[in-house]
């Protein structure tokens, strides 16, 4: 190839300019303050965003921006990373997308550990005729030593029927494009809380009656993975298969 405008580049650790439309080029609000910042990713947002215009997809930006605003402006002037973090967290709950997303870094982490540490030793999934049933008891743990059996019907958490007590969960899986996504993470998220937590738990065995027991969290996060998408999924989910030929080529599939 020419030299111009290619080139071949031997250092371990080059540095390539990136040459971008500025209208298209990513956004970098870090010299501003936590108000400038957000006011600007508010406007850049009602302008670009590609799912404006579309009923059911497009954020009330005047809800959000009355709801998370204030909190931006006192984060600032708290000086508080993590009530700025917890705002913008907040903020991207207000799009039914997938593809909106906040990483908060080491402050998002340990939140999330922190919320998501404690469990009751079992998980459930909810059955298309409304019912929610436990997929997973882990032994030991605080719902195996109630004698809660894989296989049961949970009628209701914390005194409430169980399908409005998910339905009240905000899970920290947000934002996602679906709404069976999201009450699948509520009924995940429903389970997590932190160790020491106690809840009262219906439940129904195969063959038996209906009882209501108190649970104490502990620290686990079986029950939690188990109902991950994830789990039980090969270690590469790509459907690619790869391997070097005899001549040394690299061969893809």
């Amino acid at each position: 190839l020419d030299q111009t405008p290619f080139a071949f580049i031997k250092e371990a650790e080059p540095v390539v300019p990136l040459y971008e439309p500025s209208d298209y080029a990513v956004k970098d609000y870090s010299t501003m303050s936590y108000t400038e910042a957000f006011d600007a990713l508010v406007d850049f947002l009602r302008l670009n965003y590609a799912f404006n215009g579309i009923p059911g997809k497009e954020p009330d930006y005047d809800a959000l921006v009355a709801q998370i605003r204030p909190r931006v402006v006192q984060a600032e002037q708290d000086n508080d990373p993590q009530a700025y973090y917890l705002a913008l967290r907040d903020f991207t709950r207000g799009f039914s997308d997938g593809h909106v997303g906040l990483d908060g870094g080491d402050i998002q982490t340990q939140l999330f550990l922190d919320d998501t540490a404690g469990g009751y030793g079992f998980a459930i999934r909810e059955l298309d005729d409304g019912r929610f049933v436990v997929v997973y008891v882990r032994n030991p743990g605080p719902a195996q030593s109630a004698g809660m059996q894989v296989g049961a019907e949970i009628t209701a958490f914390n005194g409430t029927p169980i399908g409005e007590a998910v339905s009240q969960v905000t899970p920290w899986a947000l934002p996602q494009s679906t709404a069976w996504q999201i009450r699948y993470q509520q009924a995940r998220y429903l389970l997590r809380t932190q160790p020491g937590t106690q809840a009262t738990v219906t439940f129904i065995n195969p063959g038996g009656q209906p009882q209501t027991v108190t649970l104490t969290a502990i620290a686990e996060r079986d029950s939690f993975s188990r109902t991950s998408i994830y789990y039980g999924a090969p270690e590469n989910l790509l459907p690619v298969e790869f391997r070097i030929l005899d001549s040394g080529v690299g061969y893809v599939a």
